[in-house]
């Protein structure tokens, strides 16, 4: 694959008009070992981390309810390639997987796991009263936004992904005007400037786009009075008791703009601690990090994918039910997800407080080119609520 790169970078670099597409044709598919690639900025863990209780007894039983579907746990995480592998029950270890060769103490980026962080600072901005609602035009934040188009943008439309917006060229192989560009920019808010695009009307329709959760960012930087990686760092990953160092990557300008979309870099243990919000109703630790109406509102029914349900990027399993205690057709809701790319999850079955933990390099157990998500047969979602419905607390 090295080679084929270095083949295709002598071929098109007297073509390539920036380093930005350079990097794009070398790098292509990011890679959890992107926080070596880019600029990072490190967040301080708590002065007092949480500490899981350890009871892993019952280990082969729950490996047991894994097993029932086509395919076996051993299996899995030997063909995902997977670091990480954790089960929590409460606030109870009870299953611990780690790589051969792989530390607990070691980060990996976790790519759109990162919005959903983004998103539960947002409910701590609402709870705390720095904001009034979502249903605020993100152009009262973001001053620079000077396209009428972004008065009626709210924040709620970015958060639900249903702005309107997106970027010029959705296609991979765009060098020039892609995702790949957008991401290998070594300035992130000239890269927005240049690419981004006011596609249809907003609330029409959801679209997975990276650069509504960039715009949150400087939105709540300005609703907050302090840089983003400051807020994550004082009002998150230190109050959630997080054990170890995490890092940020950012852009290369002088500024190092955070990549709010994708850029967390940190443990696997250090994420199950922000789950345990979610487990713990909405308590960081101790104290409250946002309300409850708020956490109630997370776990309703949001925006199809159309499979998947989205509520201020984060995610469930949907199923439409028949049970004579609710109304026919209606969605049901038993789960939530952080989700990033090549399968890293803060997986949660709030009915049994069961939370699972998976960090690893490849997400496809099939082998499918180009990480094709409409070929796979095999979804880490799925094979989580299966075994969280047999699981006996």
């Amino acid at each position: 694959m090295r080679a084929i790169q270095i083949a295709l970078i002598v071929c098109l670099c007297f073509g390539l008009s920036s380093c930005t597409q350079v990097r794009a044709v070398w790098y292509f598919f990011p890679d959890i070992k992107d926080y070596k690639k880019f600029p990072v900025v490190e967040i301080k863990p708590s002065q007092r981390p949480f500490d899981f209780k350890r009871n892993l007894e019952g280990a082969n039983q729950l490996k047991h309810f894994f097993d029932q579907s086509p395919y076996s746990l051993k299996k899995v995480l030997k063909k995902t390639k997977t670091n990480a592998f954790l089960v929590y029950h409460r606030d109870t270890l009870i299953y611990e997987y780690y790589r051969k060769g792989f530390k607990p103490h070691e980060v990996r980026t976790v790519f759109s796991i990162s919005k959903s962080m983004l998103a539960m600072l947002y409910l701590d901005a609402i709870h705390r009263g720095k904001l009034e609602s979502f249903d605020i035009p993100v152009s009262k934040f973001i001053p620079w936004l000077q396209d009428p188009a972004f008065e009626k943008i709210t924040l709620a439309h970015l958060l639900n992904m249903q702005s309107g917006l997106s970027i010029k060229s959705k296609k991979m192989a765009d060098i020039k005007e892609g995702p790949a560009n957008f991401y290998y920019s070594p300035e992130i808010r000239e890269a927005m400037n240049r690419l981004m695009i006011v596609k249809h009307s907003p609330g029409m329709k959801f679209s997975y786009e990276d650069i509504n959760v960039q715009l949150l960012m400087f939105a709540l930087e300005n609703i907050m009075q302090k840089p983003f990686l400051e807020i994550f760092q004082e009002r998150l990953w230190q109050p959630a008791g997080t054990k170890y160092p995490a890092f940020w990557i950012t852009d290369r300008s002088k500024e190092q703009i955070p990549y709010a979309y994708s850029g967390l870099t940190c443990t696997a243990e250090d994420l199950a601690r922000v789950g345990m919000v979610l487990i713990n109703k909405g308590y960081a630790c101790d104290s409250l990090f946002c309300s409850r109406f708020y956490l109630d509102e997370l776990f309703k029914p949001g925006v199809n994918d159309p499979q998947l349900n989205q509520k201020w990027l984060w995610w469930h399993n949907v199923e439409m039910t028949a049970d004579s205690n609710q109304e026919k057709g209606q969605e049901r809701i038993e789960d939530i997800y952080a989700d990033g790319f090549r399968g890293q999850f803060i997986y949660i079955y709030p009915e049994k407080d069961l939370m699972i933990i998976r960090t690893g390099k490849k997400y496809e157990y099939e082998r499918i080119l180009f990480h094709n998500p409409s070929k796979r047969k095999f979804k880490w979602q799925t094979y989580f609520l299966n075994a969280a419905r047999q699981f006996n607390p």
